[in-house]
């Protein structure tokens, strides 16, 4: 259902001529999603900075040609929690995961509306719809 969602999220954002986009297949990191297609930093809306800043998004700038979408994308602004005397505060399995976590966090921009898609290569799609 998540991924029909993500699908129609993009779908509706994306207008004609914007449709090719460069994936990458990899199972480094994802083992039990088989092998997935990835699909990263595909915008969704225009960045807020400017003039944009704290208004609603707004569609994102058409390309022409083939999309590189291949590179993570930055995560929003956000409050990053710290791990000094962390294990007072949390238990072992949330500190283990913020410690596994932190390092995707540093990359933080304010031009971070994209999806980043991990799409199971198994399976045929109409297996997927509900």
């Amino acid at each position: 259902m998540t991924i029909l969602l993500l699908l129609l999220l993009l779908t509706l954002s994306v207008q004609p001529g914007q449709t090719q986009v460069e994936t990458i297949l990899d199972s480094s990191e994802y083992d039990d999603l088989g092998l997935p297609t990835v699909t990263e930093r595909i915008p969704y809306a225009e960045a807020p900075v400017g003039s944009r800043r704290f208004m609603p998004p707004s569609a994102p700038i058409p390309w022409n040609g083939l999309k590189m979408a291949t590179k993570l994308s930055p995560v929003c602004p956000q409050n990053l929690p710290s791990l000094n005397n962390a294990n007072n505060n949390y238990s072992k399995g949330r500190y283990d995961q913020i410690k596994r976590l932190l390092p995707y966090l540093k990359v933080e921009s304010e031009d971070c509306l994209y999806l980043n898609l991990y799409v199971p290569s198994y399976g045929e799609l109409s297996s997927w719809v509900c």
